[in-house]
């Protein structure tokens, strides 16, 4: 999914001869209480994140673009969810970090 939303911003990027990138508004797409954000700045932290923590990557993954709920991701990774958790809480703040203007 998050492959498909990175293509579609890039042709939707292409299409409008724009030198800049395609934002879209918060309430398409955003990690909560980030705002407005672009996917390619967002595709490129999660590459990022996914090189320092792997699991917490893949949990704003799973999450965010997979729907899924902390029960469901600790029950498809084999961990706790309490440790679902952790890593959403974590994955947030160094996301937030990584993408603040």
């Amino acid at each position: 999914m998050r492959c498909i939303l990175t293509d579609h911003a890039r042709h939707h990027c292409a299409l409008k001869h724009r030198a800049g990138r395609t934002s879209f508004p918060p309430d398409t797409i955003a990690i909560p209480d980030q705002g407005k954000r672009d996917f390619h700045n967002l595709d490129d932290a999660l590459h990022r994140l996914a090189s320092l923590a792997s699991r917490q990557a893949k949990v704003v993954e799973l999450r965010y673009f997979g729907g899924m709920t902390e029960d469901e991701i600790a029950t498809h990774l084999g961990v706790c969810s309490r440790t679902i958790k952790r890593d959403w809480t974590v994955a947030k703040a160094w996301l937030h970090a990584e993408l603040a203007p």
